[in-house]
């Protein structure tokens, strides 16, 4: 691109070609930087649409599991001998004295922390004076 005007001295010409050169290469230099940017975040769009689809896919899976587990231990820890227990006291409520409701939990401790001492097994507690 060249500037001409009248009156302009050969170096005046000189000068204004070559600021308009350098307002040229400037351009130039933004715009690459803006097509390179533009680049970059198609990049990193296309990176994250690609992780959120995997998200989105694996973690209903990995909630499912949960609940899966949460309900297999509450069917045996809690259910099942509550089945057991229901069906004993039934038989009961029939007249049969002779059934026997197991448990083989291992969290009897706090049940029995609230019962009040036995004065057969433990009379050092229960002794009055």
């Amino acid at each position: 691109l060249s500037v001409a005007r009248s009156g302009e001295t050969d170096f005046q010409k000189r000068q204004a070609n070559f600021l308009v050169d350098q307002i040229l290469n400037r351009i130039q230099i933004i715009s690459d930087s803006v097509e390179q940017w533009e680049v970059s975040a198609t990049r990193y769009r296309k990176t994250m649409t690609e992780e959120f689809k995997v998200l989105a896919l694996t973690s209903p899976v990995i909630m499912l599991l949960i609940l899966l587990l949460l309900s297999t231990l509450l069917n045996r820890r809690i259910l099942s001998p509550l089945k057991k227990l229901h069906k004993a006291v039934l038989a009961v409520g029939r007249g049969d004295l002779t059934v026997h409701s197991d448990s083989k939990a291992k969290d009897d401790g706090f049940a029995n922390s609230l019962m009040p001492p036995d004065p057969e097994n433990h009379p050092e507690c229960c002794r009055i004076s």
